[in-house]
């Protein structure tokens, strides 16, 4: 995800980028590998039940079985999606790759729900903090939901098996391989509109002031910030579980 500037001051105060960076992050020529020559099953959801109830999932939840150890998170997405089956113009992934590795933009979503910031913020018992709608997200008119580029505050999230690292502590991303990712385990990518508070991922400070920054209206994240706890989940991995088996597995393509 990218942040802007003020935002990115903002979540180094707060200690939150780390759990951002799982979603784009370098791909480390030295990262430890779990020994794993078979395959296994994988599970996979990608939801925005954060703006409601209606239709949240956008991939899954689905069941991948016999996913080779080599196989990369982003290889995942793209196998539980039906990526390759997908018209150009309306692949269910946005991402691009360069030295630094993988990196998920956005995922296709035709019917993203207005953002109600008064319906929103009774719901998750804020009171002074700010989301203005325009710092949410960048677009509701390119089938995609993206996080906002403006604010760094709104985007996709995601762990495995409600962790973000592995091993030593190296952080998941879009290139961690299978090998690091635990039999039966749980794919989760959400979207998150305060920076993982509220699907339960993390303690975050919201701002509550929007001040005039050098390129137009911009969070304060200095003054006048308000702290909070973990929200409840929408989700848990027996859910995630459950409601994959009851539909119908994918089974690893032999030529992905």
């Amino acid at each position: 995800m990218a942040f802007a500037k003020s935002a990115k001051r903002g979540l180094a105060l707060l200690g939150s980028a780390a759990m951002m960076v799982g979603f784009a992050a370098p791909t480390f020529a030295a990262q430890v590998q779990t020994a794993d020559a078979g395959t296994k099953t994988v599970y996979v959801q990608v939801d925005r039940r954060v703006f409601g109830a209606s239709n949240p999932e956008l991939i899954g939840p689905v069941k991948v079985t016999n996913v080779p150890s080599d196989a990369k998170i982003i290889d995942i997405l793209k196998v539980a999606s039906n990526y390759d089956a997908a018209p150009t113009d309306a692949k269910p992934i946005q991402y691009s790759a360069s030295t630094w590795g993988t990196y998920i933009s956005a995922f296709r979503d035709t019917a993203t729900p207005a953002f109600d910031q008064a319906a929103y913020k009774a719901a998750n018992g804020y009171t002074d903090a700010i989301f203005d709608a325009s710092m949410i997200y960048p677009s509701l008119s390119d089938n995609y939901l993206a996080g906002s580029e403006y604010s760094g505050v709104s985007g996709w999230m995601f762990s495995v098996n409600e962790a973000t690292t592995y091993g030593t502590n190296q952080y998941y991303n879009a290139d961690t391989t299978a090998a690091n990712i635990p039999d039966n385990g749980v794919i989760h990518f959400e979207y998150s509109i305060n920076m993982g508070a509220d699907i339960g991922m993390n303690a975050v400070d919201l701002p509550t002031i929007i001040k005039e920054g050098d390129y137009g209206p911009e969070y304060d994240w200095v003054n006048g910030l308000q702290h909070f706890n973990n929200g409840t989940k929408f989700y848990t991995l027996t859910s995630i579980r459950e409601a994959a088996d009851a539909g119908t597995p994918i089974v690893w393509p032999s030529a992905n």
